[in-house]
């Protein structure tokens, strides 16, 4: 899929964000890379596309954080806890324009 067409959006989801701490990216010598590599390495990764976003969470509430990547921004968006006053991150993609919207929705308090 990512081979096939830069210009096809993409969603790139993982479970630890890139601005966590860097105790969260070690990964115990399992290989010989550096946690700089590794987060260098998803960065160049997501930044190859052109419509690319970059979701998120571990960290139990919202943020956004903007990655300089070269010439292109990485924008990466931390999902809220859904617990309480939690909510979700919601993607609006078309397949001709790519991404053209990334929104967090707080569920209201039962």
């Amino acid at each position: 899929l990512l081979a096939e067409d830069p210009s096809r959006p993409a969603i790139f989801v993982q479970h630890y964000p890139l601005s966590t701490s860097d105790g969260w990216w070690d990964d115990y010598d399992t290989t010989d890379t550096t946690i700089v590599e590794r987060k260098q390495r998803l960065l160049d990764m997501i930044a190859k596309r052109e419509h690319a976003v970059f979701l998120a969470g571990h960290n139990h509430r919202s943020s956004q954080r903007p990655w300089k990547v070269g010439e292109r921004v990485v924008n990466e968006y931390v999902a809220p806890y859904f617990g309480g006053r939690g909510g979700v991150i919601a993607v609006l993609v078309s397949p001709t324009r790519g991404i053209l919207e990334v929104r967090t929705l707080l569920s209201a308090p039962s």
